[in-house]
């Protein structure tokens, strides 16, 4: 799988029509022109998200403390995927761990595991306001 310098993968762009090199030049030009910038933009476009490079996608962990990428799905290609944007699973409402683990490729403790670190930075004088969120 090609990736460009954006993140877009060329073999979802050249699999979505055009044999020819000038066909799938203007392939990539028109997604580049397209990509949505705002989460507004981007909940009606065509799934799977061809933007692999948009902080939301599945298909990659980058780690920017580390400095490292991850292929979440190292033996599929972003076609293969159900899902490919975390803020489409969120918009579906709530789910469980095993699904969210199943989603990202890692086990249903490894998702508890963040669960309780992403708690656990929150502020303490927060706590009220987000279980009061949480109980409407």
């Amino acid at each position: 799988m090609t990736k460009t310098s954006t993140g877009l993968n060329l073999s979802w762009i050249m699999s979505q029509g055009g044999s020819n090199k000038n066909s799938q030049a203007g392939n990539i030009e028109k997604l580049l022109l397209s990509r949505p910038l705002k989460r507004s933009e981007c909940r009606e476009a065509s799934r799977p998200c061809p933007w692999v490079s948009c902080k939301y996608h599945l298909y990659l962990d980058v780690n920017r403390s580390r400095k490292s990428l991850n292929v979440a799905f190292p033996k599929k290609d972003v076609v293969q995927l159900e899902e490919t944007c975390a803020l489409d699973v969120a918009d579906e409402g709530p789910h469980t761990l095993e699904e969210i683990g199943d989603l990202l490729n890692i086990s249903r403790e490894r998702v508890r595991q963040i669960v309780e670190l992403g708690l656990s930075r929150i502020p303490k004088e927060f706590l009220p306001l987000l279980r009061e969120y949480l109980e409407k």
